[in-house]
């Protein structure tokens, strides 16, 4: 008997993440219904069913609601549409998305020239056509104006890049 499938968590996904991209290294945006799916999988993700760790009175510095995030209501605002997806991304440093193929975040995001669709390509999109996985895009020209004219007393961001597992055999090679 399977307890999960792949139409109500990121099965293929999850293993996709953890074979392609350091999860130490990237900030995900998940939606709260298979956020506890890829906690399982020992994925860190923005959101899980845990919703009251992810209101303000729990996730403030000072213990003061009023200075914690209310990440549950940013993310439910992101799916639905309320909020800018791109601002709030930006305000939690989001790296990467993992989103329902059939969310009007997804037809959003391959509109974006910011986020690039990293999976599924074709041969995985055989097995997995329900979740869809984005990474944010490096902007080098935005990011030379951002800080011409600026001295070099801020850090740099450093933009987060998926490194390339596989190498091409001369075999391979037509």
């Amino acid at each position: 008997m399977e307890y999960y499938t792949n139409d109500d968590y990121p099965i293929y996904a999850a293993e996709w993440i953890k074979e392609h991209l350091n999860v130490n290294e990237i900030k995900l945006f998940n939606e709260y219904n298979y956020g506890s799916y890829l906690v399982y999988q020992d994925i860190p993700v923005m959101i899980d069913s845990r919703a009251d760790l992810y209101s303000p009175e729990f996730n403030s510095p000072t213990s003061k609601k009023e200075d914690g995030n209310d990440i549950f209501m940013d993310v439910q605002n992101v799916g639905t549409g309320a909020t800018n997806y791109d601002e709030v991304f930006n305000a939690y440093g989001i790296t990467h998305v993992i989103t329902y193929s059939d969310s009007s975040l997804h037809s959003k995001l391959k509109k974006s020239s910011k986020y690039k669709k990293i999976y599924p390509d074709a041969f995985e999109a055989e097995k997995d056509n329900r979740f869809v996985i984005y990474e944010k895009v490096s902007n080098d020209i935005e990011n030379k104006q951002d800080t011409e004219g600026k001295k070099d007393t801020e850090p740099k961001e450093v933009q987060n890049s998926i490194p390339s597992n596989k190498t091409i055999e001369s075999n391979e090679i037509d």
